[in-house]
């Protein structure tokens, strides 16, 4: 009885405690506010006063909205967490890399894992963005052709040559050189000798090739090419005294023989499966072997390396030379797998090489040591549409050599295996070095021998082997080559055809 005195007593306090608050908040600006409360206190004035029930239009309210919330959005959090993520079951030689694989730690794949803005030679899709990020390249524009009276079908300076050659400057590339773009896959061992033990590790030695040798193929050839070296860290050692390793490379069986024997007792450890050449690294403190050369086979059982079921046509072997010439060294030979001749012993009076200082191909410590404008287009590191094939008077805007985009060569065809070239040389990246900047002309000849100790040169700059200046020309045959202007992106050449 006492309790169902107080409901009604309850009621008229509340009533009275809003109508005071109500009172209390006029010419406030939230005049609604109160409204709620106002419509509760009507309906209870209403209501059965003997009866509880009021209370029960107030027990919602704690619940009204609430009760979802504790797994409104909540419930998915965990799955982001690392410990939902599979992580990579890495063996007690490897790591985890960037792109979450396996990597061997004795970095014997130098490009494992890493992100494709820090690969060895880079990459030609991928960069860092203002913020660090590593993100794709923006794709450029394809080169347009300047159009231009003198100009003629491209084919016409597609040269040939009589003859399948093992090297060659001909457009078609010889058969059996290595691809000259996309991935170049070399396994690399290390020998030592019976009579010559080595004294530095194989990664000390393999330290001054690479990553100097693949940084320099992606730089000639515009990311078009990446070399990826796969070195076996482990001394080999030959069967014989380093004297009949010197002999042996001067004739093309010596010199297989020689690097199948390597590969032979590397085998158990190295699957040569998808290998497309073999390097092969003397000691360096092998003095007998002066120089390293490399090999270019014909195919089949004779003219092949052979290992795991692959039948492999390029090769190379190292000499003492290796720690004079440095990282240069490896991409002087490889041109010879990717079928590029010698450029050095000149039949000139006065001069030791046919195209130095612009190739790579004529000498290594020269002041531009890259390969030439014309050599990049015959690998497919050019297009077609940044040679200008003259067959008249005209004017071209030629962009540096150095850098991949604009017109980069003119070319003048003689014949179908003759031809004068003109590029733009400037300090920039392999030619900062240069002395004398300018229009580089020279000339090419498919037919003229393979450099080397012997023959004409089948390439050779003129004008002394200097580049033409601003204001400078010269004539050879029919043909005047003018450097009329320049500026920060290229260079303008006037080329008249003499009648």
């Amino acid at each position: 009885m006492f309790r169902r005195l107080l409901y009604p007593l309850a009621f008229f306090t509340l009533l009275v405690s809003v109508v005071a608050c109500s009172s209390n908040t006029e010419g406030n600006e939230s005049s609604q506010e109160p409204e709620p409360s106002v419509q509760v206190n009507e309906d209870t004035d209403s209501a059965d006063t003997t009866s509880p029930e009021p209370t029960a239009t107030l027990e919602p309210e704690p619940t009204a909205t609430l009760e979802p919330e504790p797994t409104a959005t909540l419930e998915p959090e965990p799955t982001a967490t690392p410990e939902s993520e599979e992580t990579p079951n890495c063996g007690e030689d490897e790591y985890e890399g960037w792109t979450g694989e396996c990597c061997p730690t004795d970095g014997s794949n130098s490009n494992c894992g890493v992100s494709p803005c820090h690969k060895i030679g880079g990459s030609p899709d991928w960069e860092y963005d203002d913020n660090g990020e590593c993100v794709e390249k923006e794709s450029l524009p394809d080169p347009k052709p300047q159009q231009l009276s003198g100009i003629q079908d491209i084919s016409a300076c597609k040269l040939t040559i009589d003859s399948e050659e093992a090297i060659s400057l001909a457009y078609e590339r010889p058969t059996y050189r290595l691809d000259s773009t996309g991935p170049v896959e070399t396994v690399v061992l290390f020998a030592d000798f019976t009579d010559v033990s080595a004294t530095q590790t194989t990664e000390e030695v393999f330290s001054i090739i690479s990553p100097g040798a693949e940084d320099f193929f992606f730089d000639q050839s515009y990311g078009r090419l990446t070399l990826n070296l796969y070195p076996h860290h482990e001394w080999l050692h030959l069967s014989g005294p380093a004297a009949n390793y010197s002999e042996a490379i001067k004739t093309y069986y010596g010199h297989r023989d020689f690097i199948q024997e390597a590969m032979d007792l590397a085998d158990a450890s190295v699957d040569f499966t998808g290998i497309d050449s073999v390097l092969v690294v003397s000691t360096p403190n092998a003095t007998q072997v002066g120089y390293g050369p490399a090999i270019m086979g014909f195919g089949g059982t004779e003219g092949s390396l052979i290992a795991d079921g692959m039948f492999i046509t390029n090769g190379v072997t190292s000499g003492a030379d290796l720690t004079y010439w440095g990282d240069l060294w490896y991409p002087h030979e490889m041109g010879h797998s990717l079928g590029l001749p010698d450029l050095y012993g000149a039949s000139i009076p006065g001069r030791d090489g046919f195209t130095r200082p612009f190739s790579l191909m004529d000498d290594i410590g020269s002041s531009a040591p890259g390969y030439m404008g014309y050599s990049r287009w015959i690998l497919k590191w050019l297009d077609d549409i940044q040679i200008a094939c003259i067959n008249g008077t005209t004017t071209v805007s030629l962009t540096p050599l150095a850098i991949p985009e604009g017109l980069k060569l003119a070319l003048i065809p003689f014949s179908q295996t003759h031809a004068l070239a003109v590029e733009s040389r400037r300090q920039i990246g392999y030619d900062s070095d240069l002395t004398r900047e300018g229009a580089v002309v020279y000339l090419v000849n498919t037919e003229n021998g393979f450099g080397g100790s012997y023959g004409e040169g089948p390439m050779e700059v003129l004008n002394d082997a200097q580049a033409l200046l601003l204001g400078e020309s010269l004539t050879y045959e029919n043909v005047t080559v003018t450097f009329e202007e320049t500026s920060t992106e290229a260079d303008i050449i006037q080329i008249q055809i003499n009648e």
